[in-house]
């Protein structure tokens, strides 16, 4: 729904651009010339995409749950949008449901907490990071994780990351 929504936003503001534009030329009597519409049409239509872009981010960060906490954003700039070689546009963000983290009472150091990736025009991906608050390093989780007797996980990629780094530090400074 949201897709159409977006093809159609964009279109009806172009039209309603041209709506303008007749009643000016009409009721008020204002000559326009013939290339008017057309070029309203279209600055409507690429200034409703613009906003669309632009404000994404905003617009999908403020309808997230409380306690989802966006922890890192990616912008990007496109040769088909030259405009965001200026002023680049923010495209994808990762977010921590707060409300997931969970502390492992064998190990009080580990906890484990849900990562949400979003990015436009994509689905929404969930993944689960371990972080070893205690030894600087992180690992993502599969469904099929298993755990030793110890409660730490087999089988996963460790990373070593920096204290400072975003996900690291919101997972490891909540009390879980």
């Amino acid at each position: 729904m949201a897709n159409i929504l977006n093809l159609l936003g964009p279109v009806l503001f172009g039209i309603a651009i041209v709506g303008v534009l007749l009643f000016a030329k009409r009721v008020l009597r204002v000559p326009l010339p013939r290339w008017a519409l057309p070029v309203g049409a279209a600055l409507g239509i690429l200034g409703a995409h613009i906003y669309n872009e632009y404000t994404w981010f905003d617009r999908f960060t403020g309808e997230l749950p409380e306690g989802v906490e966006v922890i890192q954003s990616g912008q990007s700039s496109s040769i088909l949008e030259p405009w965001t070689y200026l002023v680049p546009k923010t495209t994808r963000f990762a977010a921590l449901d707060r409300n997931s983290i969970r502390t492992n009472p064998a190990q009080p150091g580990m906890k484990i907490g849900e990562v949400l990736l979003f990015q436009r025009h994509t689905p929404t991906a969930r993944l689960l990071q371990v972080a070893d608050c205690e030894g600087g390093r992180i690992a993502a989780l599969s469904a099929d994780t298993a755990f030793d007797e110890n409660g730490l996980p087999e089988g996963v990629q460790w990373a070593e990351v920096k204290a400072d780094e975003p996900l690291f530090s919101s997972i490891c400074q909540l009390e879980g």
